[in-house]
C-alpha cells in the first residue's frame, strides 16, 4: 500500500512540476511580447513626431505663400480651403492608422 501512495505522490509532484514549467514558458512569452510592444510603440511615436514635424513645415510654407499672395491672384481662397481640407484628411488618416 505504501508503494502505491508513494507512486501517486510522485505523479502529483511530477504533474505540479510540469504545470510550473508551462507557467514559466508563458511568463517568458508574455515578457517577450511586452518588450516587442514597447519597441514598436517607440518606433511609432518617433514616426508620428516626424510626420507632425513635416506637416508643420508644410503648413508654414503654405501660410507663407498665402500671406505673400494676399492681395494678389496667386492662390484663391477656395484653393487654399481645398489644400487645408486635404491636409486635414491626411492627418486624420494617419491618426486612424496609428490608432488601429
Amino acid at each position: 500500500m505504501d508503494v502505491h501512495f508513494e507512486y501517486i505522490n510522485k505523479i502529483f509532484v511530477t504533474e505540479a512540476k510540469r504545470i510550473d514549467d508551462n507557467r514559466a514558458v508563458d511568463i517568458n512569452a508574455v515578457a517577450l511580447a511586452n518588450e516587442k510592444i514597447i519597441a514598436q510603440s517607440e518606433v511609432l511615436a518617433s514616426q508620428v513626431a516626424n510626420i507632425n514635424k513635416q506637416l508643420d513645415e508644410r503648413i508654414i510654407v503654405l501660410e507663407k505663400i498665402r500671406y505673400e499672395n494676399e492681395g494678389r491672384k496667386g492662390f484663391s481662397s477656395p484653393f487654399l480651403i481645398i489644400i487645408a481640407s486635404l491636409i486635414g484628411g491626411i492627418i486624420e488618416y494617419i491618426v486612424q492608422k496609428l490608432i488601429s
